[in-house]
């Protein structure tokens, strides 16, 4: 009887563990099972008029959301692009705007739609611009005067691709930057958000420095006998993590002459985010101008490193 009341003890227990077992891979197997590309499902009608394709997109969404992948912004934009470099533009600002509708907050969607409207008629190209700077306003990182303009760029930056960081470069422009009588000629700054918290040493900042107006005046230039990559930077820390030093750039915007740009360099470790911010003013006026006093109004926006 003993022996009996153990075999059956012993067979409740498989069948328990048999049952969580399964339970667990049935659960395993529904939460690992891949969404279907909603890209893919409307390419394969593709001969449906854009307005019907868009349809389907909400018809889809509303029934059958654990069917198809909605949550990944790249699945319309990648679409779009598609129908934009196949002459398309029409189409491609349709799911463009779709994917806006979608993800409000992405500064990505709002410049690929200024993308679609930079591809139509001069009429189109305020749409364009107006989209555009939705965008930088959400990838920005600085504030500063409204009055300065504003440019985004993208690491690995394209004229300078050979800087090894990943992130975002919030470049800002005063009135008169190109104007050579102007107190503000080649007076600018530019901030760095990257995923990097590796110390930034001088000869970090050197290299880095000459990389990067190596290549955009490289970009820049149009007389082929000149060879631009002429930078010379030197710098030196001066407390904390602050830096200051000079630039010798060749000019390829205005003088097509070499310029010596005196520089200041913050730097900033955010732990919580894993990133580092970078701060970097330039002028070729001293330090003592006022130009200097005007550039202390720039900083990192305060929430830049909230977890």
């Amino acid at each position: 009887m003993i022996i009996i009341k153990q075999l059956r003890f012993f067979v409740l227990i498989l069948t328990v563990f048999i049952g969580c077992t399964t339970a667990k891979i049935n659960s395993t197997n529904v939460e690992t099972k891949k969404k279907l590309s909603i890209s893919e499902k409307l390419k394969s009608n593709n001969d449906l008029p854009i307005d019907e394709r868009i349809a389907l997109y909400h018809q889809l969404k509303k029934e059958q959301v654990n069917v198809y992948n909605f949550e990944i912004e790249s699945e319309l934009n990648t679409y779009a692009y598609e129908l934009l470099y196949a002459n398309l533009p029409e189409e491609a600002i349709e799911l463009f705007k779709l994917n806006l509708q979608q993800f409000p907050n992405s500064a990505d969607a709002y410049s690929s739609l200024a993308d679609g409207y930079s591809n139509l008629s001069y009429k189109y190209q305020e749409l364009a611009k107006e989209n555009q700077e939705q965008a930088n306003e959400i990838w920005s990182v600085l504030e500063m005067d409204e009055t300065w303009g504003t440019e985004i760029f993208h690491f690995p930056i394209r004229f300078a691709k050979t800087i090894d960081y990943f992130g975002i470069e919030d470049a800002r422009f005063p009135k008169g930057w190109s104007d050579t009588t102007s107190d503000y000629f080649w007076t600018y700054l530019f901030g760095w958000n990257i995923d990097s918290t590796v110390e930034i040493t001088t000869s970090e900042l050197e290299k880095n420095m000459t990389l990067y107006f190596d290549g955009l005046m490289t970009s820049r230039n149009r007389i082929e006998h000149f060879d631009p990559k002429i930078t010379v930077a030197k710098f030196e820390k001066t407390a904390g993590n602050t830096f200051r030093g000079t630039v010798q750039i060749y000019d390829a915007f205005t003088t097509k002459k070499t310029l010596l740009l005196n520089v200041s360099v913050d730097c900033h470790y955010c732990e919580s985010k894993k990133a580092t911010q970078i701060l970097f003013k330039f002028s070729p006026k001293g330090f003592n101008h006022e130009v200097w006093e005007v550039m202390k109004m720039a900083k990192f926006q305060d929430d830049i490193c909230e977890f």
